[in-house]
Formats: structure tokens, C-alpha cells, sequence
């Protein structure tokens, strides 16, 4: 079935977006993921959190299923839910949705479909077009709306992942406001300061699953 054309609207906060995106920057050499937190209202999506997962290897099974669990727990005094997943390539000029991205996208989905019978969305960012956001801000304020970042969904018959049929909004992006603000806290090193699972385990000083921004 095409089950995936009747999920709603999504719409993603402009702190979870800075929160992928700070994540990706970074660990420029490496693929980071995470998980996205929020709320499921009207067959659609909200995303309001993105929680920083993991930078070494992602592959690692264990790892990210105590970093899973951690979560889960966190979404059960918070109230919120899994809603998603994000993911950054370390190759560069590779936008496609990685084996190992699809492999942790489908497993989230299904557990969010199972827990809740929702469909989990699958955040993707794209290194090249960051670069493209970032030397058009030096030059104009229009940007068009691109903001590095596509948001994608499950097609329920092929199970692939593919671009949302009604485009995701990310808020603060069609006015470039959350682009702007993007470049003053890289300007700041904001992104030095971020915290994923795997710094957490190598300090456990650091805080984790707290606000970046």
C-alpha cells in the first residue's frame, strides 16, 4: 500500500534543524546521526528536538541502542516522542540516504509505527548545498528557501525513502531567518560546544540530550 501519501504536514523547529546541522559541521570527516523529537497531530509531524547520537561509527549496534534507550527514557518523563531520525553523510558531495542510514531510519520506523502507528520521518543533511547556503549569505539574503537540509519520508509500497509529498517546513528557512542565525553561531563556534552520545560516554561530565540552541 501507498500509506506514506496520507502522512500530513511536517513541520521541524528551527532549534532542531541548528541542532543537525551544528552536529554535521561538527565532525566535517565523519557521518553523525541522531534522533528526532516531537509530537504526531493530525496525521502529521512535528519535530521540536533534535538529540545529537552519534559521530564514530554508526554502524555500531550497541551503541546506538543504549544511546536509543537513554531516549526512550527521556521521552517518557518529557512526554514527547520519537518522531524521526537525521543523518549526515561524511562524504561530501554524497546526498543519498546511506546504507547504514537506511538500515537505522527503517528500524525507527517501524518501531514508531509499532508503538504508535505513526509514520516516522527521516531528516537528511546535505553538506554541499550547506556550503551553497552559506557563500550565497555572504552575497544576498535571498536563499530561496534552501537551508542544507531535505526532509524525506517511507514509501510504503517500495519502502524506499523519498522526498515528502508536501514540502516539510523548517521553520524560520523561507525567510532565511534560521540560515542567519546559523552563521552567527558557527561565527561563535557554537558547534564546539554541542554534545552527542558518544562525547557523553567518553565524559560523562558532559551533558547530554540538553538544548545547543
Amino acid at each position: 500500500g501507498c500509506g506514506w501519501l496520507a502522512m500530513g504536514k511536517i513541520s521541524v523547529s528551527e532549534a532542531a534543524y541548528l541542532t543537525a546541522v551544528l552536529h554535521a559541521l561538527k565532525y566535517p570527516a565523519h557521518a553523525v546521526n541522531g534522533v528526532l523529537l516531537g509530537s504526531f497531530a493530525d496525521g502529521g509531524v512535528r519535530v521540536e528536538q533534535a538529540v545529537p547520537l552519534l559521530h564514530s561509527d554508526l554502524a555500531l549496534a550497541p551503541m546506538m541502542e543504549a544511546g536509543l534507550a537513554l531516549i526512550d527514557e527521556h521521552c517518557a518523563a518529557s512526554k514527547s516522542q520519537v518522531v524521526g531520525y537525521y543523518h549526515a553523510n561524511a562524504v561530501h558531495d554524497n546526498k543519498d540516504v546511506s546504507a547504514v542510514a537506511k538500515r537505522i531510519a527503517d528500524k525507527i520506523h517501524e518501531t514508531v509505527k509499532e508503538r504508535c502507528k505513526h509514520e516516522a520521518c527521516l531528516m537528511v543533511v546535505d553538506n554541499l548545498k550547506l556550503e551553497t547556503v552559506a557563500s550565497k549569505m555572504r552575497t544576498s539574503t535571498d536563499l530561496g528557501g534552501e537551508c542544507g537540509v531535505r526532509v524525506l519520508v517511507k514509501n510504503g509500497g517500495s519502502g524506499a525513502w523519498v522526498a515528502s509529498p508536501e514540502k516539510a517546513e523548517i521553520e524560520g528557512t523561507e525567510q532565511g531567518s534560521a540560515q542567519a542565525r546559523l552563521v552567527e553561531l558557527v561565527a561563535k563556534g557554537k558547534q564546539a560546544s554541542l554534545v552527542d552520545f558518544d562525547n557523553h560516554i567518553d565524559n560523562h561530565s558532559l551533558g547530554w540530550m540538553q538544548p545547543v540552541v
